[in-house]
């Protein structure tokens, strides 16, 4: 699906509406966690070799087209110190059946990822 086609962004608001993902604690959040984990999926989703240097690199160098695509105030994109700390404080499992659910992939830490078909 292109970015710009019609209901682009159901990942985004599935993320948005999800209870439970943001384990963050609600004082001093500077980032939407929706955005930097849709933007963390894109990044993977490109062929990103996993490490957060390259994940990084990716969400900086399309963050302006992905807010605008998502409609979401342009700030400035996560911070490469700040982006394991709020990718440790997301409820991974709650994530994974996000994931599977929009993508039909299923993380797991020992094989490749699956796909559903």
């Amino acid at each position: 699906m292109q970015p710009c086609q019609e209901n682009s962004r159901s990942f985004f608001e599935k993320l948005q509406k999800t209870e439970g993902l943001d384990l963050r604690d609600n004082r001093g959040k500077r980032h939407d966690l929706a955005v930097v984990l849709v933007g963390v999926v894109l990044a993977v989703l490109s062929n990103r070799d996993g490490c957060l240097s390259s994940i990084h690199r990716h969400l900086v160098n399309y963050y302006e087209p992905l807010v605008g695509v998502l409609g979401v105030e342009k700030l400035r994109p996560v911070s490469r110190p700040q982006l394991p700390r709020i990718l440790e404080n997301i409820a991974v499992a709650v994530l994974d059946d996000l994931i599977f659910s929009h993508f039909g992939v299923k993380l797991n830490a020992q094989r490749a990822p699956m796909v559903s078909h």
